[in-house]
């Protein structure tokens, strides 16, 4: 026997179910997926191919509601039902239902056929068949399904329908859409061009047919408005537009494209074109839209406020002009309008060419036309830039000044309380608070001085330090960029300046006569790196236990610190944020 051949398995009344004897067919049935089976009728016992339970997750042989465990509770009825279908007359069955693997669990698709086998006196004796997986063609049938419905809700709701020409035979085919726009029922259809003209407008017979004929010249496309008599909804205006398959010579193959409802923008232009009473010259911009929000003018006042053209506007969305937050978004005052309702004047902003947004005082009134049919609207803008700007202003200050004094009073607060809880002296205290009340003072002069637009750093550091010592320029050395700080760094920077100062007059390098503070710093990305550096005071020879307030306030204020005591001097690389 060859080594790769299997004995057959046999149903316990001897009759013999052959197995796979070879390799390649074994491995066929892997590759397809696919599992043989026969059950007996009367006792239930299945037989299966050896490699069920590599795919299927059960034992090759066995009682049937071993299978039938595994099919999904909510299609076990198809299986049951496909089963108990079979007869005599109609032995075969074919149902599809998912199946949950027997030892990893996995849920996936199977097709299962078989055919029952009868004695002759009509009695079932085995049901024998085969399963084979079909996941993957369930999965791309769904997937074929949802696109088709959303192919089909987006030309329903674009009110657009698609069609294609077969040039050789002049076939012509439409989709239900287009079908539907033009109000013509399927067996209404010959397959031909003719039946699309047959319902097109006496008057645009001669262009459609110029149009179509000029689309199969070399090089030609095809683009054409034209009207269509509904026997249910009249006259309706239609957008037909394709493009055209041609061989290598250049003669055309087919021709496909898409047919549009545009009947609500016809009539909007038809509306457009009765606004005459609209004015064209003031010093007011008079902008008007249809319903649908499309500019059908544009004055030359509008020009000049916005820098749009009146070519560049009318026909396009008024929303064109709308700064990103107003997109989608219209104002209750142009909703008014659309509705036919009179709206007071209010503020907004709109967008210029240029990307600039201008404020402006709008007022949106109703357009109707001769017979009082509401047909668009008419916006007069006036510009109110400069008032804007000054109540921005005002405001700004105000929220500034509030600001400012709040975290005025809350860094007094803090100080306070620190200084208290570092001494006890009345008059100890009397000097720190007031010393660290005139650091603040100092920034806040500067401050005011630009505005609260920021201060320069090194100005920050002279003012600061300047009292310390009449000899400054001996005392101190100073390098680094020119440095804009804003006003909360400028304020924290002040106050840093004043404790390292204060605390090198005590302690370091300012409390001899021959000291020195050198003070290097840089900005780049968004921070600000400086060091204090302090030589020919007197000599450290152990690290400071205990942290007083200003120690506690250099460490609140900024973003990295980190101090060395050297033996010749303090050394601190502070980081701030710009």
């Amino acid at each position: 026997m060859n080594q790769d051949a299997r004995p057959n398995d046999q149903d316990p009344d001897g009759t013999v179910f052959p197995l796979p004897d070879s390799v390649w067919l074994r491995h066929a049935l892997n590759v397809a997926r696919m599992v043989f089976y026969s059950c007996e009728a009367a006792t239930g016992h299945t037989v299966r191919t050896g490699n069920c339970l590599e795919l299927m997750g059960i034992p090759s042989s066995g009682p049937t509601d071993q299978w039938s465990e595994l099919v999904f509770p909510d299609d076990r009825p198809y299986f049951e039902n496909a089963i108990k279908s079979i007869s005599r007359r109609k032995p075969r069955y074919e149902v599809e239902y998912r199946v949950m693997h027997g030892v990893t669990g996995a849920v996936f698709w199977v097709l299962d056929r078989g055919e029952g086998d009868y004695d002759e006196a009509g009695q079932l004796r085995h049901v024998r068949g085969g399963i084979v997986e079909i996941s993957r063609r369930i999965k791309e049938e769904a997937e074929k399904t949802a696109a088709a419905q959303v192919y089909a809700l987006a030309f329903e709701a674009a009110r657009m329908g698609a069609w294609h020409l077969d040039v050789a035979t002049k076939t012509m085919s439409y989709t239900d859409e287009l079908l539907a726009l033009v109000g013509l029922e399927r067996e209404e259809f010959d397959g031909t061009p003719d039946a699309i003209d047959k319902i097109i407008h006496p008057d645009d017979i001669g262009p459609w047919r110029a149009a179509n004929d000029e689309s199969l010249a070399p090089g030609g496309k095809l683009e054409i408005e034209f009207r269509v008599n509904l026997p249910r909804d009249g006259t309706r205006w239609f957008l037909s537009r394709g493009d055209v398959v041609r061989s290598e010579n250049g003669a055309a193959l087919e021709c496909y494209g898409v047919l549009i409802d545009i009947t609500e923008r016809k009539i909007a232009e038809a509306a457009a074109a009765r606004l005459a009473a609209i004015v064209t010259s003031s010093e007011d911009a008079i902008v008007s839209t249809d319903l649908s929000g499309i500019v059908t003018s544009w004055n030359g006042s509008a020009e000049r406020l916005l820098g749009f053209c009146a070519k560049e506007m009318t026909g396009q969305p008024i929303s064109l002009i709308f700064p990103p937050e107003m997109v989608g978004h219209p104002s209750i005052a142009a909703s008014a309008a659309r509705n036919g309702g009179n709206t007071a004047p209010y503020e907004s902003t709109r967008l210029r060419k240029d990307g600039s947004q201008v404020d402006l005082l709008l007022t949106v009134s109703p357009i109707r036309d001769a017979h009082g049919t509401l047909s668009g609207t008419s916006t007069i803008a006036r510009d109110i830039t400069e008032r804007k700007t000054w109540e921005k202003h005002q405001a700004m200050l105000m929220r500034e000044l509030s600001h400012r004094v709040k975290n005025t009073l809350a860094v007094i607060q803090a100080m306070t309380r620190q200084t208290l809880r570092s001494t006890s002296d009345p008059k100890a205290f009397a000097e720190a608070f007031e010393g660290r009340i005139r650091s603040l003072a100092a920034s806040h002069a500067l401050l005011t001085d630009s505005d609260w637009r920021g201060a320069s750093l090194a100005a920050v550091i002279k003012d600061q330090l300047s009292g310390v010592a009449d000899d400054f320029d001996q005392r101190f050395s100073l390098r680094g960029p020119d440095v804009l700080l804003p006003a909360e760094t400028a304020t924290q920077l002040g106050l840093l300046m004043h404790e390292l100062a204060t605390n090198a007059t005590k302690y370091g390098a300012l409390s001899t006569t021959a000291g020195r503070v050198g003070i290097v710093w840089a900005a780049s990305k968004g921070k600000l790196r400086l060091t204090w550096r302090e030589r020919g005071g007197p000599k450290i020879e152990t690290t400071p236990q205990r942290t007083g307030f200003g120690t506690a306030l250099i460490d609140s204020s900024v973003a990295r610190i980190h101090r060395r005591y050297d033996p010749l001097g303090l050394i601190c690389r502070i980081q701030l944020a710009l």
